[in-house]
This record gives structure tokens, C-alpha cells and sequence, in this order.
């Protein structure tokens, strides 16, 4: 009996994750929508190699303080 109570709390966590994961892709989708509109031709893509440029090239003062820690996202 201890087996199908582990199931059944698997499936409810799998349940939840799913849950989160879906919410999370809709979200996702509703950024990468809402950046095309202002004028991001790539969504989220776009924005994201605008701001590693923007990053690179220093036009924020934290840009090099920032740095290292910018490369895990990339």
C-alpha cells in the first residue's frame, strides 16, 4: 500500500510541475508577443542580444560589475 500512496504523490507533483510549466510557457509566449509589438522583430530573442550588447559594449555603468554574472544566462 506505501507503493501506491508513492505513485499517487508522484503523480500529483508531475501534475503540479506540469501545471508550472505550462503557465510558465504562457507566459513566455505573451512576452515574446508583447516585445514584437514594441518593435523586438525577434521577441525575446531579440531582446536578449540587445541587452548582452548593450552589456558588452558598456553602456551601463554595473555593465562590468555585472559581467560575470550575465555570462550564466548566455
Amino acid at each position: 500500500m506505501k507503493k501506491n500512496q508513492e505513485k499517487e504523490a508522484l503523480r500529483n507533483r508531475l501534475a503540479r510541475l506540469e501545471s508550472i510549466n505550462d503557465h510558465l510557457v504562457t507566459e513566455l509566449q505573451e512576452l515574446d508577443t508583447l516585445m514584437r509589438l514594441i518593435g523586438f522583430s525577434g521577441g525575446i530573442e531579440t531582446v536578449k542580444a540587445t541587452a548582452v550588447e548593450i552589456l558588452d559594449k558598456g553602456y551601463l555603468e554595473s555593465a562590468n560589475d555585472d559581467r560575470n554574472d550575465r555570462e550564466m544566462y548566455l
